[in-house]
Parts: C-alpha cells; sequence; structure tokens
C-alpha cells in the first residue's frame, strides 16, 4: 500500500515537475548571482548554483531568462529556499501567476 502522503510521482510535491534548463538570476537586499533551472514546477524550482550563501527562508528574487527566436522574456518571481542540496537549493514560489506557463514551455534555450 502507498504511503497516504505520497503522490504518484512517488514524492509529497503537490505539483509534476517538469524538466527546464533556462538561464535564471538570483538576487536578495544585499547580493546576486546567476544559475541553471534544473526543473520547475507551478510550485516551484531548482535552480543549480555554485553558490552557497543561503539559508532555509531566504527570500530570493528570480529573473527566468527565456529565449523564443530572436525575442528574449525576462519573467521575474519570488520564491524561498525550502531546501539545500549540492549544487544548488530549492524554492518555493511565493506567488505563480504564469509559473505554470514557463513549466509547460518545452524548448525555451
Amino acid at each position: 500500500m502507498r504511503d497516504a502522503h505520497l503522490n504518484l510521482y512517488g514524492d509529497r510535491r503537490r505539483a509534476k515537475r517538469d524538466s527546464a534548463s533556462l538561464k535564471v538570476y538570483l538576487s536578495g537586499e544585499l547580493w546576486s548571482h546567476r544559475g541553471t533551472t534544473r526543473d520547475i514546477s507551478r510550485r516551484g524550482v531548482f535552480v543549480s548554483t555554485d553558490w552557497e550563501g543561503y539559508a532555509l527562508g531566504t527570500r530570493v528574487d528570480l529573473t527566468f531568462v527565456q529565449k523564443k527566436m530572436e525575442v528574449i522574456e525576462l519573467r521575474r518571481y519570488s520564491g524561498i529556499v525550502v531546501r539545500q542540496a549540492n549544487g544548488g537549493m530549492a524554492l518555493q514560489f511565493c506567488w505563480t501567476p504564469h509559473a505554470e506557463r514557463i513549466a509547460n514551455t518545452n524548448q525555451l534555450n
């Protein structure tokens, strides 16, 4: 019998994750860094980055860079660091009116 807290993806996530490789700029009050998304959903994102100066609960402003042919689109969101891992961090979006559209975009770069 499956654990009642697990979904069909075998984890506790509330939204399906999609692999995505987007450039993302991360910033806070006194810092800014770059990273690349590993996966994204309508509720959050995992960002690969060399920077390790963040703590759980840190609010991070994210700017995603999407290239579509000759057009570059910037999408801005805010997130909270909910997990740290070697090489990156998981963030839960604070407000996500268009995050599902980003998560559903197949060819982003």
